[in-house]
């Protein structure tokens, strides 16, 4: 059975981290300060002549792209909605605590924990960030395997001119980095605009987009059911029908 786009939230989390052999994590560039800006608008031209002309091409390309969309590229909405998440951006990490180890490759975040990465923020309670044992890890580093988020977890993957805000959250969030698949467990929810879905355990692929579920249930917008992929699979362990 197919379900909607929320499903498939890209929160692509390749942790960049900096810490120390003395256990002690560097915050110097913490958070971006642009993390809550609006979109950036293209600057309108001055001059009357190129603002009309500007203007039609703009009104021209609005019609072809509308054209496209009507005509059959709706199943690859959803999915290009996460596929412009830049999964290769520097994430930056901030908390109350930090304590890690450079021998095993771990650090420990406790305490009003916050993950940045592009366009999409993370904040829980915990978090522990998995690397390679022995390698130091600085700021824009792609060395982290897995990080485990618990207590609290929440997700939110800011809105954009083409695509709308999408939140999760669960007791724990995993992210297993090289394979770009992430796990909610406990009392899991992801949704977009009128659209949820609930399960005790959601398993997303971010790289096809295949979701795997474990006790589900939800709602969807009758509305927004046009734009759900045709190629989005989902596989059910449980019995529960998604409910409308």
């Amino acid at each position: 059975m197919k379900l909607y786009s929320s499903c498939k939230i890209i929160i692509s989390l390749s942790v960049c981290l900096s810490f120390l052999q003395n256990s002690y994590a560097d915050f110097e560039e913490s958070l971006p300060n642009n993390f809550n800006s609006q979109s950036s608008k293209p600057t309108e031209q001055t001059d009357s002549s190129n603002t009309v002309r500007n203007k039609n091409d703009i009104d021209k390309k609005t019609k072809e792209n509308s054209t496209k969309k009507s005509s059959g590229t709706q199943e690859n909405s959803s999915s290009n909605e996460f596929a412009k998440h830049n999964s290769n951006a520097p994430v930056y990490f901030d908390g109350n605590t930090a304590d890690g180890s450079l021998k095993t490759g771990i650090l420990n975040l406790v305490g009003n924990v916050v993950l940045i990465q592009d366009d999409t923020k993370l904040t829980s309670d915990k978090a522990k960030l998995i690397g390679n044992p022995g390698k130091n890890f600085t700021s824009g580093s792609r060395s982290i395997q897995k990080a485990i988020a618990t207590g609290n977890v929440h997700i939110l993957k800011k809105s954009s001119p083409n695509a709308p805000e999408i939140k999760a959250n669960a007791d724990e969030i995993e992210f297993l980095v090289p394979k770009r698949i992430m796990i909610l467990k406990g009392k899991a929810k992801v949704w977009k605009e009128q659209e949820f879905i609930n399960a005790e355990y959601i398993e997303i692929n971010l790289e096809t987009g295949d979701i795997s579920l474990k006790e589900p249930h939800g709602t969807i917008d009758p509305r927004s059911t046009s734009n759900m992929g045709k190629s989005n699979s989902v596989s059910k362990t449980s019995k529960d029908k998604v409910q409308k």
